[in-house]
């Protein structure tokens, strides 16, 4: 089965190249109505499979052909649903620790679901000179053998990106640990350098990732059902929603725009309670989308949609990852909502709510 065989992602391939790269419409919709899975096995691409290092070890080749059949899957229920999203291969997203790992080649600890480093590799500065980034370490290698089990069955028509990465301030973090936040103020010259490091190496692994998996270039790249350009990194980060608005122009700002200069679009991932620093982090040069993810304790993101957000999303189209399904005044909030430039996304109960919901917000879209 191609994904190409169904008429409408074609469609959607153009209204998403209209959306991201030639900026018009105003809204864009994701729905889904089956059963949510674990989270876990979303984001891991693990299927079947639990998240142990014995598993990614031996099973890497098999867990890429699995992934492969899971984005099969999504491509019929969104062709029934009738929705904007696009399959998209899943970075291998097996814990934290591994996103870090991958470029210090450190032990890591598997627990329920995911992975965390087993010692912070820059506990003190001194440590700052033995940074090296190996080619040849084991993570690496595991996660070769996860792409060219995707290789071995790809299906034209999924959207790819080589790797979930952290930003390179969410991965100095990840090495450094908390005492990141002291470093702003005390240490911010061995901060820089820190965050130097952690830039010029994500573009190594990416290239070299590129290099030795050819559909890496040769297919449209996307992030979480979005088709975004031809090279796309996508990263998770966090910390810019606990530091100050000017320590995030500082110390994340630049990084990113260095990434900028290599890549042709930025996806950048951050939560509900960090949503004021929206507008800041629209000015980042590079970036085609900001998702901002659902916190369970925090803010409502469809209560704090103001002429901020707005603004913001007219620089750089807004993920919103919260479910439109649970708002009690849904064609009151998509009036506000088509004012700026939005991704929203649609968990119903039946298929019928979800097209309803879906057709709803195609009303509003600006297509």
């Amino acid at each position: 089965m191609n994904v190409n065989n169904y008429p409408d992602f074609s469609d959607r391939f153009k209204r998403q190249e209209d959306f991201f790269i030639n900026m018009k419409g105003n809204l864009l919709a994701f729905g889904n109505y089956q059963k949510k899975k674990d989270p876990f096995e979303i984001y891991t691409g693990l299927g079947k499979y639990e998240l142990t290092e014995t598993v990614i070890k031996e099973k890497a080749f098999d867990i890429g052909v699995e992934r492969v059949k899971i984005c099969m899957q999504e491509a019929v229920v969104h062709n029934e649903i009738g929705d904007d999203f696009i399959p998209c291969i899943n970075p291998a997203h097996w814990g934290s620790g591994f996103k870090i790992a991958i470029f210090t080649g450190s032990k890591l600890r598997f627990v329920k679901g995911t992975a965390y480093p087993t010692e912070y590799f820059i506990d003190t500065w001194e440590k700052l000179d033995n940074l090296e980034f190996n080619y040849l370490n084991n993570w690496i290698k595991i996660l070769l053998k996860y792409w060219k089990g995707i290789e071995s069955v790809f299906v034209p028509g999924i959207l790819v990106t080589p790797f979930l990465y952290k930003s390179p301030l969410d991965l100095a973090f990840g090495m450094r640990g908390n005492e990141i936040f002291i470093d702003m103020i005390d240490n911010p010259i061995f901060l820089d350098t820190l965050l130097e490091f952690c830039v010029d190496n994500m573009i190594m692994l990416d290239t070299y990732l590129r290099n030795n998996v050819s559909i890496l270039d040769l297919e449209p790249n996307g992030a979480a059902g979005m088709y975004l350009s031809d090279k796309v990194i996508w990263m998770n980060g966090d910390p810019v929603d606990l530091i100050s608005i000017e320590f995030g122009d500082r110390f994340n700002k630049p990084s990113l725009e260095k990434l900028a200069d290599y890549s042709e679009s930025l996806f950048f991932h951050h939560h509900s309670i960090g949503y004021n620093r929206a507008n800041s982090i629209s000015k980042i040069r590079g970036l085609r989308v900001q998702n901002i993810d659902q916190d369970p304790n925090g803010p409502n993101l469809f209560d704090v949609i103001d002429n901020s957000l707005i603004e913001a999303s007219l620089r750089v189209p807004i993920d919103l990852s919260a479910n439109l399904a649970d708002v009690s005044n849904i064609e009151q909030k998509l009036k506000l909502l088509c004012e700026g430039r939005f991704i929203l996304h649609i968990e119903a109960d039946t298929l019928d709510r979800c097209k309803d919901l879906v057709n709803l917000v195609k009303k509003y879209s600006g297509f």
